[in-house]
């Protein structure tokens, strides 16, 4: 995947709950390579793994660090996230610092939606006991209410989620529109934004490039992402959006009536209409909202799974796996292989077969699904090469020496290279999967055991 463009954070905060544990200034974890962070000797709050990062940080911690040693040091008594990330800009515009992104954009060139903001009672609201938090927090360095609001705005639109660790403002690659099928896919090293093609070749970087102002995991439907959508005050009418056809193919089910066995589901449907039928004007078997009834099970699952897998737990995963195949049971006779719901939740099934070293099962599952994530997403997308990961980690525990082994490791690390790059560590470990993988064969086909 062709990198497009990196950008440094104009401010950036740690999550509350991982103040002790994550450096303010690189957002390393201590667990990472053994790296220990240390609480700052001055408020005690936020933490830094090496000198170096703490004296990089200092200019934007120094006014906050005199702010939060008048705090309760138990960080569950400091300014939330949101409160400390606002402050930290109204600091640094206080000092005259608007950042000069690599496109020349400023802070000041945000749109802060104020209109769409005063006329929402719940965003209006949230603004009122923000600001009487920053007024105790800043005390004389609070700004005034229409700064506030300003930075609030602008804060509300164009902040980004650094991966689970924190909140950052990126003022050049704010420049970017949103699409449900975007040019680019957003990727952190830290605190930087990564941006990465989401094409295979010659793709050039401009402004009009688009990216997923929200998270593609869990997979949605056209109405639950614009859902989503609201808290950026527009309605989105990109090429997805539009392809009813293919929103409903999430959803779809088994039918023997259509031509490709897959029928289309929609919430508005009163019947399932077999448009594509060999035989004119047929009626699917199965009632919408059952349809919905099974699509909504199998996505919870997969919500549930996303929160709960811990793959140091063997026992757990064990248990986990076999509530899964119970769901998948239920759900298979009627969600279509090309129902998004039921692949992300046999992906997990094959996730949870390697760590409970599960052979049969593995070999069952391996590629079932596969049609539907090479049906719904881009050969550069992350998405895709996790689950041709998850597959060919489960051939590899069923047969490691079959062909069709070294064919699907192959075929991931193809997809790894455009989804992360040649240089990434993933790719690294693939290739070396490839090698002992070959030489297994090469032992087997000379009756080397």
């Amino acid at each position: 995947m062709e990198l497009m463009a990196e950008e440094l954070p104009y401010v950036a905060v740690v999550k509350d709950e991982l103040l002790g544990s994550v450096c303010s200034s690189c957002f390393k974890e201590s667990t990472q390579a053994a790296k220990q962070v240390s609480r700052c000797s001055g408020c005690k709050v936020v933490s830094y793994c090496s000198k170096a990062c703490q004296k990089r940080d200092w200019t934007d911690h120094k006014p906050e660090c005199i702010s939060l040693t008048r705090m309760p040091t138990n960080y569950q008594r400091v300014p939330h996230v949101e409160a400390r990330f606002i402050a930290r800009i109204a600091w640094k515009r206080a000092r005259g610092d608007e950042g000069i992104a690599y496109n020349g954009r400023k802070f000041t060139d945000l749109m802060n939606h104020r209109e769409n903001i005063e006329k929402n009672a719940g965003r209006m609201e949230y603004f009122v006991n923000l600001s009487l938090l920053l007024a105790d927090y800043m005390g004389n360095d609070c700004p005034s209410r229409d700064a506030l609001l300003d930075i609030f705005g602008k804060v509300a639109i164009n902040a980004y989620s650094v991966d689970r660790l924190g909140r950052g403002l990126y003022i050049g690659i704010s420049i970017h529109d949103h699409s449900c099928a975007p040019d680019m896919e957003i990727d952190f090293d830290g605190p930087k934004m990564i941006l990465r093609a989401l094409k295979e070749k010659g793709l050039k970087y401009n402004k009009d490039l688009r990216v997923s102002y929200i998270n593609a995991k869990p997979p949605k439907t056209t109405e639950e992402r614009q859902e989503e959508l609201k808290r950026y005050f527009f309605r989105c009418t990109c090429e997805r959006c539009q392809d009813e056809e293919r929103n409903r193919i999430v959803l779809s089910v088994l039918c023997k009536n259509c031509s490709r066995g897959v029928c289309p589901v929609d919430k508005s449907f009163e019947k399932l209409n077999c448009k594509q039928a060999i035989y004119f004007a047929r009626v699917s078997p199965v009632e919408v909202n059952d349809a919905l009834g099974y699509n909504a099970e199998a996505a919870l699952w997969h919500k549930r799974n996303d929160k709960t897998m811990n793959f140091k737990d063997v026992q757990g995963c064990r248990r986990l796996l076999a509530e899964c195949l119970a769901v998948y049971e239920k759900c298979s006779p009627v969600l279509s292989h090309l129902n998004l719901h039921l692949a992300q939740l046999v992906r997990d099934i094959c996730m949870l077969t390697v760590t409970a070293d599960n052979p049969k099962i593995a070999a069952h599952f391996a590629t079932l699904g596969l049609e539907a994530y090479d049906y719904h997403f881009s050969k550069c997308d992350i998405e895709m090469t996790a689950r041709y990961q998850a597959a060919a980690l489960c051939l590899k525990l069923a047969d490691p020496a079959s062909l069709e082994s070294i064919k699907l490791c192959k075929k991931t690390r193809d997809l790894a290279i455009l989804s992360l790059g040649p240089n990434s560590p993933v790719v690294a470990g693939l290739e070396q999967d490839l090698a002992i993988l070959s030489m297994m064969r090469n032992f087997k086909n000379n009756g080397v055991h």
